[in-house]
């Protein structure tokens, strides 16, 4: 007896897809090329991840890709390089890009680190685009008793005050302080410009710092906290021995009084106190997101399951206080360890973390409702999540898996449903980085980590689940997906041999499915190639030389030099060569209108095979196809198993490049019998656009 699967998926699906990118509907086309934008001659070391791709979505015009580096930052519009940092600019190391957080508001995108402070990249003109890259100021951070060896963190904030012998019980100390620092790198934070809410800020402040230690210094006895006045501000102590001791963080300290006061650096467990949850000493929040008018915190080297958000509609006040519009902090509580992964900002805030993945479930998030709860248990991975319609797309640990985390009615709660159980190899390497592109087509990219770009088609409303894989010279180490003319544009960051690069994939099946007027269905249709030139990985040449050895062509020798390319002339073939120095030379003595210089890659499609049952595979069944056809679409003539289907026709005029084909095309000489599979490979630098493939079939089944 055969074996019987659900078969639905597998009639409509393919063995092998490599640079072919799946449609919707279900045919294929041949990738576009990857364009050649710039080359990072500072970065020869490809073997480690020093560059990444990353979007920065604008408002009212086109998409900039920016590219982070070490202590550098490029943006590029439209492929061109519009804006950079110096060296040094950029705090990242090499270490550090795939460390990186980010989200976006408006013109600014906000860049989080573990080991940084939070950066803020604000674009501030257009045509070309311009930026400037800061420290976000950061107001009030919140306090936290670490309790350790460690505390307090820097001992140029907080001091000790040890009361002289001079001092006389019941005489009132007043320490003038004029301002709290905060250790912010590179320079200190003041809580705020404002001296009425400076003053309500330093008494919550002081009064942490000396009831905490109250019972030790003060021998249980009430402190008495008083500020007064827009500065300095005043805080009036009266302890009951002389050899108590404080720890408050102060710039400037006064005597009133008889009394004399000494300073000296802290030191000891006298000193455990209260101190900023950030610091260059303790580490910054690792992950962002902007949720409900809110910027969003987590991924604390020290707290690694703490939550923190602004207050509403101001990213720089993180006060703590009990109202709905005031900044919060809570922590996720579930069994296993709950080291969060990334945040994501939905109808409600995601979290994924070690253990699982948290799903908000009230609204809105407040001070005094953060009710989350685990709703699946996958273990995330550090890899950031992308937003497709209402549902979370994310990794499992190691990246092995993809998976779609929504709502569901019928459990009435979030499911997670795996994206790599039709092939669960795909993805064995792991994923390192997503994007997602919608326009045309909706396809999620994901590099593996070694070196790989894949794509998957996917949509849920009519069951298109499709992955298809693709190659360039060199290996891929980033990918992000830009929204320009329209259309949405892949980028990826290419190490060639120790020479990284920075690639565009101008994505589009409109290449395509230009409506034209056509002569009959099934017939050809004599479009001219002259546009269709976005099929090699190329590089644009801006002038060709007429010299008596033939048409000199320049090529920058630096990516390519060493590597086979083909050159082509006004759309049309010319020569392929290893390219050896700056030139391809091209017999002829007519310089081309537009000349194109780039690497030959294939498509390969290899169709799953036939099922001759009904419902289900039935394993024991012989099915073949009698006849086969394929149908094309404004396409170069594909082959089949090697041999390339008759292409020119009677009506082409000699001399000249064929037409791009579209009808059926009837394969013969085919061994269709299974368990064979076909090899359909597209090696023209031209469209070949497959809508399906369909025939004859034959089987012994009953």
């Amino acid at each position: 007896m055969g074996a019987r699967v659900d078969s639905d998926r597998y009639r409509r699906s393919a063995f092998e897809v490599d640079n072919f990118i799946v449609l919707r509907d279900g045919g294929v086309f041949r990738r576009p090329g990857f364009e050649f934008c710039a080359q990072f001659d500072a970065f020869q070391d490809a073997d480690a991840a020093v560059l990444r791709v990353i979007n920065f979505e604008c408002q009212f015009d086109e998409d900039v890709a920016i590219v982070l580096g070490r202590q550098r930052m490029w943006a590029f519009d439209d492929g061109e390089l519009s804006w950079f940092t110096e060296a040094g600019e950029s705090p990242y190391t090499d270490g550090d890009i795939w460390d990186v957080g980010y989200t976006q508001d408006g013109d600014t995108l906000y860049l989080t680190h573990p080991d940084y402070a939070p950066r803020r990249l604000t674009r501030v003109s257009r045509e070309p685009s311009q930026f400037t890259l800061d420290i976000l100021p950061l107001d009030a951070i919140p306090q936290h008793n670490f309790n350790d060896a460690s505390s307090p963190t820097s001992e140029g904030t907080v001091l000790s005050f040890d009361f002289a012998n001079t001092w006389a019980e019941g005489d009132t100390y007043e320490l003038a302080i004029d301002t709290i620092n905060f250790n912010v790198d590179p320079a200190p934070q003041t809580y705020s410009t404002d001296p009425a809410v400076m003053r309500s800020r330093l008494k919550s402040h002081i009064a942490a710092i000396i009831n905490l230690s109250a019972t030790s210094i003060f021998g249980g006895e009430t402190v008495s906290v008083t500020v007064t006045g827009d500065g300095p501000f005043i805080v009036q102590i009266s302890p009951v021995s002389y050899s108590d001791q404080i720890a408050i963080s102060v710039d400037s300290v006064t005597t009133a009084g008889d009394g004399t006061l000494s300073i000296s650096p802290a030191s000891g467990d006298a000193l455990n106190a209260p101190e900023d949850a950030w610091s260059n000493t303790r580490g910054w929040p690792a992950f962002c997101t902007l949720h409900e008018r809110r910027l969003v915190f987590a991924g604390h080297p020290v707290l690694r399951n703490r939550v923190w958000g602004s207050a509403v509609a101001d990213y720089s006040d993180w006060e703590l206080g009990p109202f709905d519009d005031d900044a919060f902090e809570f922590d996720l509580v579930g069994s296993g360890r709950v080291d969060i992964r990334w945040i994501a900002s939905r109808q409600y805030l995601v979290v994924g973390t070690q253990s699982g993945e948290f799903v908000q479930l009230n609204r809105p998030l407040t001070p005094s409702s953060p009710y989350f709860a685990k709703q699946t248990q996958y273990r995330s991975a550090n890899v950031r999540p992308l937003a497709v319609n209402a549902a979370t797309m994310y990794c499992t640990v190691n990246g092995r898996k993809l998976r779609q985390l929504q709502y569901s009615d019928d459990v009435d709660g979030f499911q997670s449903a795996d994206l790599t159980y039709i092939d669960s190899d795909v993805m064995s390497e792991g994923i390192v980085d997503m994007a997602y592109g919608q326009e045309p087509d909706s396809i999620i990219w994901c590099v593996t980590r070694s070196g790989m770009l894949m794509g998957l088609t996917y949509d849920p409303d009519v069951g298109v689940v499709a992955w298809h894989r693709h190659y360039t010279l060199g290996k891929i180490k980033s990918v992000c997906v830009t929204h320009e003319g329209g259309r949405d544009n892949v980028y990826v960051i290419a190490a060639r041999d120790g020479i990284w690069c920075l690639l565009r994939m101008k994505y589009s099946s409109d290449y395509f499915t230009v409506e034209r007027p056509s002569t009959e269905a099934l017939g050809v249709e004599t479009y001219p190639l002259a546009e269709k030139d976005e099929f090699l990985d190329y590089y644009r040449v801006a002038n060709t030389v007429v010299r008596s050895d033939g048409v000199a062509v320049p090529v920058s020798g630096g990516a390519l030099g060493g590597y086979e390319v083909e050159v082509m002339f006004d759309g049309a073939r010319a020569k392929q060569e290893v390219l050896d120095g700056t030139e391809v030379v091209v017999p002829g003595n007519t310089a081309p209108a537009r000349c194109v210089v780039g690497l030959p890659y294939k498509s390969l499609l290899v169709p799953t095979p036939i099922e001759g049952a009904d419902q289900g595979t039935s394993q024991t069944n012989l099915t073949r196809f009698a006849q086969i056809y394929l149908r094309l679409v404004e396409s170069a003539m594909p082959t089949i198993d090697g041999v390339r289907p008759e292409e020119r026709f009677p009506s082409d005029k000699m001399g000249e490049e064929p037409p791009l084909f579209t009808g059926d095309v009837r394969l013969s000489g085919v061994d269709a019998t299974r368990p064979h599979t076909m090899r359909i490979e597209a090696d023209m630098p031209y469209p070949c656009y497959i809508a399906g493939m369909f025939g004859v079939v034959e089987s012994n089944e009953d």
